[in-house]
């Protein structure tokens, strides 16, 4: 299980492997998706509602994807398929200019992996590009025909990712159509998306939130500041969610629900106010992260305008820069939540 906030598509699973590449350490993000194969012509590309996940997973096991890397689209096809006796099942995949045709004998259970066919005139990249056509044959126990199209969507992967010097970052990587799995027996279909995010050691220490989305090919990219506020919020609960002490929303009826965190008083008040300043926090990391700015430089602002230049001038001294300002006020709202509020000098404890 990731470490870090995960902000996925629907009915997908992610898979990761720790790299080392030319002595620099990287993340491989392997996102899964399901479609659907139809007997029918026109197959849906969105994701099934429906998917076998566990026969999925019983049918391949560790082979469906180790995390590693392709230079290349990939085809696979997995499960027994029905062809007539001394008659190959077919399995073809269209792409415009391009045709990869295969022939199996009904001895085979598994195949591939087969390699994405090249172009005329020949693609930029050597990876699927969404939109190919399938059509299987003699290869379902019912159906001797089955169609598909690779889902028509763009991968967008983001990381928020910390930065040697402190400061945060929201970026997005290259992300690739990598690998086509086909299973006939379960009439699905399973499309790989990979990306490498760089990172300062094997275990992504540094990767707090991870977003993907699958955007259709035929419409404009949304820009990166549409999925900051997503991956904001994600990363708030998933942190909250490990904060020792922090109340989750249980529901209207549970002694740990939202009723209690609007008391005005109690322990409930104090873990909602922690939880909003943590919050805020993140909004503020965020934000400079989106701007391509760190705490210093909003520190020399702060320190050249008159008006909040006494500000800046106390949170230096206290804090040192504004994100130690929001850790110096967790600190304090932690004490006065567990009660050791130091008293003040002079005054007598009763």
């Amino acid at each position: 299980m990731p470490r870090f906030a995960c902000i996925l598509p629907p009915d997908t699973r992610l898979v990761q492997r720790s790299l080392c590449l030319d002595q620099q350490q990287a993340l491989a993000l392997g996102l899964i998706a399901p479609f659907a194969l139809s007997p029918a012509p026109g197959a849906p590309t969105a994701p099934n509602p429906d998917t076998p996940w566990p026969q999925l997973t019983r049918l391949l096991g560790e082979d469906l994807d180790a995390g590693w890397p392709k230079l290349q689209g990939e085809l696979h096809i997995a499960g027994g398929w029905q062809a007539p006796p001394r008659q190959a099942a077919q399995i073809t995949v269209q792409a415009p200019g391009a045709c990869l045709s295969i022939q199996l004998t009904q001895a085979d259970t598994a195949a591939g992996p087969f390699f994405i066919p090249q172009t005329d005139p020949p693609s930029a990249t050597p990876y699927w590009a969404g939109g190919e056509t399938i059509h299987l044959q003699s290869m379902h126990p019912q159906h001797p025909h089955l169609h598909g199209v690779v889902p028509a969507l763009r991968p967008r992967f983001f990381v928020h990712q910390t930065l040697p010097d402190g400061s945060h970052r929201f970026a997005e990587l290259q992300a690739t159509i990598e690998t086509l799995w086909l299973l006939p027996s379960l009439a699905q279909g399973l499309v790989v998306y990979r990306a490498l995010a760089p990172t300062r050691s094997a275990e992504g220490h540094d990767i707090n939130a991870l977003l993907v989305a699958l955007e259709p090919s035929d419409t404009p990219e949304h820009p990166t500041e549409h999925y900051l506020q997503s991956c904001v919020q994600a990363m708030a609960a998933h942190y909250a969610d490990d904060t020792p002490g922090f109340i989750p929303d249980d529901g209207p009826d549970s002694p740990r629900g939202p009723d209690n965190l609007d008391k005005p008083d109690g322990p409930s008040a104090g873990r909602a106010l922690h939880e909003e300043i943590r919050q805020q926090k993140l909004r503020f990391q965020a934000a400079l992260a989106q701007h391509g700015v760190d705490d210093d430089h909003v520190m020399q602002v702060l320190m050249a305008n008159p008006h909040t230049q006494q500000f800046a001038q106390l949170v230096a001294q206290r804090a040192g820069n504004l994100s130690g300002f929001f850790t110096e006020i967790e600190s304090l709202l932690h004490v006065i939540e567990h009660g050791d509020v130091p008293q003040p000098p002079g005054k007598n404890t009763p």
